[in-house]
């Protein structure tokens, strides 16, 4: 059993509650400080110039810090107040010049920040900073060694979430401009490197209609494959209009429907699919449809031409809260679920919930098992307000997707390749995913039996963890009021016993045959790879039994 750090545990539900923080980074004389204080006052957000708090913090100017105790130091004392100041969120904050540059600063971030690079030629960031004598680093370097210095920073700005040129408009142009890109920005930001572009996730209606203009601002190309399924054709040319108004060359392949089409040779259909559109290692995929697309043409874009960039666009809930975050993409083998894959995270993800109220009901509960098992890994808040919403549908339900979003990719952010946080995220899927396979993928949508598993999970914790018995008996009475089965009977069917804990000894999870579960001690605190007996299981699942009478 791998009991993780509480501190690294609770960050992620922390960060994803927290308000969104608006950061500002470029070279000195971007005008940082000037565009921050306007777009505060735009925003109606307090402003903080995270220079000015280290002076507070530490009781010495910039210049002193910088003369008694050096670079380094400085640099220690930059990330501290950074980190107090962005655990505040729902701020605008200038940053020194050179403090984006420090991995640490992005490791900060919470999922919900952003930060905007305000680019400022050289020649003009000179005249603007070569009467301020006082400035630690034009003292040091000059004009020559601040070029250079320039130039070998620019590729760290690069990494900021959007771009705003600085040119000859004025503070209040820049920052109305800045303000209005803050109403579309992303709902989460994925930064699964420290030392590469992060990704944003977007949660807004119209986004399908915007596609186009969201796939040039990102700095994607062309041509691109959209791989999508029949039942989706009624958007195919709202999709077309959008891509076609910025210059894009589509092409569209339809893939088989449900999850028994997410094969080995779903793959290879998209790999020529691909070589007919004309895809080059600049061209793009396109995921349209739920997760088993995005899984699907995720996989295939990982592997044409040894991977090529995509885009994902959810259209169901369960992949708009989960697979379309993350970069786990793969395909099935008869044998277990997602058995052969790879990280390979997209270059964007549009998410519109406008294409969601138009799903059938069963889907949209499917969905929201997804969400449940997420507020609880957040702690037990989250659970009780979602209980206190839940009869609302859809609407009432959108701030707890966005949470179970910002969730989802701050974990990412800490563990993108599933060495450690991450594993909690599997809360359920354990037996979930066996259930699935030994049903033959048809008879329950992934969501259920995520639902089903989840159950099985709490009533192990119990027993294995000392979790609460009221927190099985509230999350049972919530997935009822969703309309999720809390069981099912294939679970208990003896001669289906064998094939079941077979599916679990596959488990990725799994060590030397041995299934392992993901448990929880209390909402908020999970555990990961805890090992659990087939009596104790089998346990579980008779009490399971009871509870689906």
């Amino acid at each position: 059993m791998s009991a993780l750090d509480p501190a690294q545990l609770a960050a992620p539900g922390q960060l994803a509650l927290r308000p969104a923080n608006l950061l500002l980074v470029g070279f000195s004389g971007a005008g940082k400080s000037s565009v921050g204080r306007a777009v505060a006052r735009e925003l109606g957000l307090p402003f903080v110039d995270l220079d000015e708090a280290i002076v507070q913090r530490s009781g010495r100017s910039i210049p002193e810090l910088f003369r008694q105790e050096g670079e380094a130091a400085f640099r220690r004392w930059e990330m501290e107040t950074l980190a107090e100041v962005l655990a505040r969120g729902g701020q605008v904050i200038a940053l020194g010049g050179g403090a984006w540059t420090q991995p640490q600063a992005r490791q900060l971030l919470g999922p919900a920040d952003v930060a905007v690079w305000l680019d400022l030629p050289f020649g003009q960031a000179w005249q603007r900073i070569a009467g301020h004598p006082g400035r630690p680093l034009v003292e040091g370097l000059g004009e020559a060694g601040l070029a250079r210095l320039y130039e070998e920073r620019r590729p760290a700005y690069a990494l900021a979430d959007h771009r705003i040129a600085v040119d000859q408009r004025s503070v209040e142009a820049i920052a109305r401009e800045l303000a209005a890109w803050w109403s579309r920005r992303p709902q989460a930001v994925v930064r699964p490197d420290p030392h590469g572009p992060g990704y944003g996730v977007h949660l807004r209606p119209t986004l399908l209609d915007e596609a186009g203009e969201c796939l040039v601002e990102a700095g994607l190309e062309g041509p691109a494959l959209v791989v999508s399924q029949a039942p989706l054709r009624a958007y195919q040319s709202r999709l077309d209009q959008a891509l076609a108004a910025t210059g894009w060359t589509i092409r569209w392949h339809w893939m088989g429907d449900g999850e028994a089409a997410k094969e080995p040779a779903a793959v290879a259909a998209i790999w020529e699919a691909a070589l007919e559109a004309g895809l080059d290692r600049r061209g793009t995929v396109i995921a349209f449809g739920g997760g088993v697309v995005g899984d699907t043409a995720g996989f295939g874009a990982a592997t044409f031409l040894r991977g090529v960039r995509w885009v994902a666009m959810p259209t169901t809930l369960l992949a708009q809260v989960d697979a379309a975050v993350g970069g786990k993409v793969g395909v099935n083998l008869p044998q277990g679920k997602n058995l052969v894959g790879a990280f390979h995270h997209p270059s964007l993800v549009l998410a519109d919930p406008a294409l969601l109220p138009t799903l059938p009901r069963r889907e949209l509960a499917a969905g929201m098992a997804e969400v449940v098992k997420t507020l609880l890994l957040a702690g037990p808040e989250p659970v009780g307000e979602l209980e206190e919403q839940v009869e609302g549908g859809l609407s009432a339900w959108e701030p707890f997707i966005a949470t179970a979003i910002r969730l989802k990719a701050a974990t990412v952010s800490r563990d993108p390749r599933e060495a450690g946080l991450r594993a909690i995220l599997n809360l359920g899927h354990t037996v979930g995913h066996a259930l699935e396979q030994v049903t033959g993928y048809g008879r329950y949508l992934h969501g259920e039996a995520v639902a089903i598993g989840l159950v099985t999970a709490l009533l192990l914790s119990e027993r294995v963890m000392g979790l609460d018995p009221q927190w099985t008996r509230r999350v049972v009475r919530l997935l009822r009021r969703l309309d999720l089965p809390v069981d099912a009977p294939e679970l208990h069917d003896l001669s289906l016993r064998p094939a079941l804990l077979q599916a679990l000894g596959r488990d990725k999870k799994a060590r030397r045959g041995q299934a392992r579960f993901v448990l929880l001690e209390a909402p908020g605190a999970p555990r990961v790879g805890v090992e659990v007996a087939p009596p104790l299981l089998a346990e579980a699942l008779d009490r399971q039994a009871q509870l689906g009478a």
